[in-house]
């Protein structure tokens, strides 16, 4: 890639597999509703994971490139105590720079595909427009038993969702500066705007 953050040239290829071995530990404390003290939970887990990212950037003509991405998880990872463990331990999708930043649970899931289309212009000089289209695909995504807090699988293959990104950059010697508009189709928010100044810099999660 030719650079750090929002690349316009190169070929991108990942592919990773892990096992996890660990103790999953829940102290949950008092029921409100109910004042109950809750038993403690511990149960050990054992899963795999699965990853490929491929990402390849083509010239149109000059000033203008087109930006091809894909990526797949593989997982069998069970449930955790609880929905709220449960999600937040499943792999998020998050391909443009904001949405790396937000909480996505409808763009979670321990299975799934996802393809994406760049389109990259330069306006003027150090300036260009970014405009992506990504669709994601769950195998079956995780939702919430209102009475238990429990995880469950929804229907396979059901629960699409759609990410549109619309980005301004300035390219300068000390890294981006950039406007993003975003529209997530399964969001509470589905219309974002976001400032940036420089570059993202994020630790890797122990079990990504």
């Amino acid at each position: 890639m030719n650079r750090k953050q929002y690349p316009t040239e190169g070929v991108r290829i990942a592919a990773s597999y892990r096992h996890v071995w660990g103790e999953e530990e829940h102290i949950p404390g008092i029921n409100e509703n109910t004042n109950d003290v809750i038993a403690d939970f511990q149960k050990n887990h054992a899963y795999y994971q699965i990853s490929g990212v491929v990402e390849n950037y083509i010239t149109v003509f000059q000033g203008m490139s087109m930006g091809l991405y894909g990526e797949i998880y593989l997982s069998n990872r069970p449930f955790y105590s609880n929905f709220t463990a449960s999600i937040l331990a499943a792999r998020q999708f998050q391909p443009t720079l904001e949405s790396s930043l937000l909480f996505l649970p409808s763009y979670r899931a321990n299975n799934y595909l996802a393809f994406g289309l760049r389109n990259i212009t330069d306006i003027y000089k150090s300036i260009e427009l970014r405009l992506e289209t990504y669709v994601f695909q769950p195998q079956k995504l995780i939702r919430q038993d209102p009475e238990s807090m429990l995880a469950y699988y929804g229907e396979p293959f059901q629960d699409i969702a759609y990410l549109v990104s619309a980005s301004l950059i300035l390219k300068t010697p000390v890294g981006p500066v950039s406007v993003n508009a975003n529209y997530y189709s399964n969001y509470k928010k589905a219309f974002t705007i976001m400032f940036n100044a420089g570059f993202y810099i994020f630790n890797k999660w122990a079990l990504d």
